[in-house]
């Protein structure tokens, strides 16, 4: 997890919260989530807790019940809805930005040095713009996996697009720098990129300061075998 959202998590304890009923007696077998399993499995389930109930038919059940930390989010309705549009346009302007940049003929364009971190930055974008999607789908009470679909993704996108476009703009401005036609456009699609990648930081910056409290689930520890 990013140190610079750590420091906007605070922390609380299960006071407070909700009484949830406490867990069946027919239980046979109990999984959790960050167990030793494999990596896609406790990715997808990390935080959970999955266990079998032996039914009276002989039938065995399986269930899922989260006990993890919660992450709540410390914005109001209005807040959410004004860090959304912000980072769909800042993302978009940035996706429209390192096109016109990348797609002009010229020598940087031309070639892998040019064509790799114009992909990453483009990439990086987009992931920005999938946790802005999950962002308006998972509530305000959120698991972990819920977390880095939206925070998380908004964060390290936006790094990676910052990244790969000041790579980019450096790339541009060296083929111009080193004697390749059209010197002028070279540098004006470096700004460009430079200008992208700014707003893609910017993006990232705006999340980190969003603070979360964490809490942890009224479940934890009751499921044990």
């Amino acid at each position: 997890m990013d140190q610079e959202q750590e420091k906007n998590i605070q922390t609380n304890g299960t006071e407070d919260q909700p009484v949830q009923k406490e867990p069946e007696e027919n239980v046979v077998s109990v999984w959790h989530g960050s167990g030793n399993t494999k990596w896609f499995r406790k990715r997808w389930f990390d935080g959970y807790t999955q266990y079998e109930t032996l039914e009276p038919d002989g039938k065995k059940v399986m269930h899922h019940v989260y006990t993890g930390y919660w992450y709540i989010q410390e914005l109001d309705k209005r807040g959410r809805w004004q860090h959304r549009i912000v980072y769909t346009f800042f993302a978009v302007v940035g996706i429209a930005l390192l096109l016109f940049g990348s797609t002009r003929t010229i020598a940087a364009n031309m070639h892998w040095p040019g064509g790799v971190p114009a992909f990453a930055g483009l990439f990086g974008l987009a992931w920005v713009l999938y946790g802005v999607v999950n962002d308006c789908i998972v509530p305000q009470k959120r698991t972990i996996g819920d977390y880095r679909a939206t925070s998380l993704s908004v964060i390290r996108g936006g790094l990676l697009a910052a990244i790969a476009s000041g790579v980019l703009a450096l790339v541009t401005l060296g083929y111009a720098v080193a004697g390749s036609e059209k010197t002028g456009l070279h540098i004006l699609c470096a700004v460009i990129e430079l200008a992208a990648g700014g707003l893609a930081f910017l993006t990232r910056w705006l999340e980190t300061k969003v603070k979360y409290t964490e809490k942890q689930s009224e479940l934890a520890g009751k499921y044990t075998m």
